[in-house]
């Protein structure tokens, strides 16, 4: 069950959020929070029910840790987070890394180790790293919660579960026990339906149809020609972008309707001019938690240009192997370090010459090259599509008639005509696909901007119910309600 699937906008989300309240309206505040985790988990269980135990025994880990650090009643709480948090990633590296591990390690060797045959927890690494802010934040602060039912309540939230924000407790727990958000808030249900109406569109009617060219590129990626190659490599960049951005939006318009507000997650990235400010509207509360709890740790920005640029590597590197247990992965991580060293030296530089085109563009490619590395199931064949896609394996053309009676010249300059990857059609639906997700993706405000310029009536109500009807019934007829790519991490 997902966000977009026909039983949980039809039937599971309305049935929790109708429950929630009724039990909130009879003073019921315990049995409601008890709803809302049972719901929780079975929003959890739903994806993958093997899941389930991990889940519950880092729950009770971390509970735990948390605890024995917010009673100061130990000397050695640094020991106590050191284990709290060792045995978190032992969880995360025996589940999603140890298959990787064992079968880099039989290939390096040429050993034959079994590979484990345990099924990946579905949302480990967002469950995970929320976890740790918890104990690291309780380690710091002291204040943790003092029930299971709080803490699961907060680790367990289903609109933010599986693929994130990724939470503070200090800045979510208020809201969860505040005794005013018991009420139905007309605001934030208005506010809500826009966001999960437009996050709906977004995930699963445009991302889909970048999917189409995606999908069919990365499985011929041998076969690319030029304009195929880079058709496939921007599908993908936008695939991604309105997939992440969908998701997103829906999450925080769910959390809305039971008045709760979680951070921003997403904003506007590829209008970005550098490769800093990417990151800083990519993934945001996942660039907040490894500034937070690993750069400033290392030292930061003030132990040293030397050692700032080292730690710029460390975070990088792990944030590329936290999205996936693969090669492509750390060198996704390593070249997204090697470009904000280089934006680094060059801002120390205090080069004068400055042009928000030029560095848009520069950005922007640079993203679109990065993700073939994150989408390739290997290092080679993400080489072979940027080898594609400067014309190495030459330059096609769809084999319509009317093309080739009136292009037949180009066959000097290496220009042949196929019908591998290309139509006239589909050359013609892809360009244009392309286009409005670059004009959608640089220019049109994004969901938070356009919901907070809303005035709530009637009207508004009728276009974002339209939306969501819209989406839902090309989820039926047309995508198949395609999986999350941010559900594999």
């Amino acid at each position: 069950m997902r966000f977009t699937s026909p039983e949980f906008i039809l039937i599971f989300f309305p049935v929790v959020f109708i429950i929630f309240f009724l039990l909130n309206q009879n003073s019921f505040i315990k049995p409601a929070r008890l709803w809302i985790i049972g719901a929780s988990l079975l929003f959890y269980s739903t994806q993958n029910t093997a899941s389930f135990p991990v889940l519950l025994l880092s729950l009770l880990w971390n509970f735990c840790a948390g605890i024995l650090l917010s009673s100061r009643k130990f000397i050695h709480s640094k020991k106590i987070l050191t284990c709290g948090i060792i045995g978190n990633l032992c969880f995360l590296a025996f589940f999603k890394y140890s298959d990787f591990l064992i079968l880099s390690v039989n290939t390096l060797f040429s050993a034959d180790f079994p590979v484990n045959k345990y099924s990946f927890p579905m949302a480990i690494s967002f469950f995970t790293f929320t976890q740790i802010s918890y104990i690291v934040d309780v380690f710091h602060n002291g204040y943790g919660a003092k029930k299971f039912i709080d803490y699961s309540y907060f680790v367990c939230f289903f609109p933010k579960m599986l693929a994130g924000p990724i939470v503070r407790y200090s800045e979510i727990i208020g809201q969860l026990l505040d005794h005013e958000n018991k009420l139905i808030h007309k605001e934030n249900i208005c506010k809500g339906i826009c966001l999960f109406a437009l996050g709906l569109f977004y995930h699963s009617v445009i991302a889909d149809m970048f999917a189409v060219w995606t999908t069919k590129g990365f499985n011929h990626i041998q076969s690319l020609t030029l304009i195929e190659a880079w058709i496939t490599s921007l599908s993908y960049t936008f695939q991604i972008y309105f997939e992440f951005s969908g998701y997103s939006d829906m999450a925080i318009g769910i959390a809305l309707f039971f008045n709760i507000k979680l951070p921003d997650n997403f904003n506007s990235p590829y209008k970005a001019r550098n490769i800093r400010e990417f990151w800083r509207c990519w993934h945001m509360t996942l660039t907040r938690f490894f500034t937070q709890y690993i750069y400033i740790p290392l030292g930061g920005n003030k132990a040293g240009e030397r050692r700032m640029l080292l730690n710029i590597f460390i975070v990088c590197l792990l944030s590329g192997i936290w999205h996936g247990e693969g090669w492509t992965f750390f060198f996704w991580g390593g070249i997204h370090a090697t470009a904000l060293v280089i934006h680094r030296l060059w801002r120390k530089a205090d080069v004068p010459y400055k042009n928000k085109f030029i560095s848009w563009s520069i950005t922007f490619l640079f993203v679109n090259f990065s993700w073939i590395f994150f989408r390739s199931s290997t290092i080679q064949n993400a080489f072979s599509l940027m080898s594609a896609m400067f014309g190495c394996n030459g330059v096609a053309l769809p084999d319509s008639a009317f093309l080739i009676s009136r292009l037949s010249f180009v066959s000097v300059y290496n220009i042949s005509f196929t019908s591998f990857f290309l139509s006239t059609a589909s050359l013609i639906q892809s360009l244009i696909l392309i286009c409005a997700g670059c004009v959608a993706a640089m220019k049109i405000k994004n969901s938070k901007q356009i919901v907070s310029s809303i005035n709530f009536n009637t009207k508004t109500a009728l276009v974002f119910s339209l939306l969501i009807i819209f989406s839902f019934v090309y989820i039926l007829y047309f995508s198949g309600n395609t999986d999350f790519i941010y559900f594999n991490f």
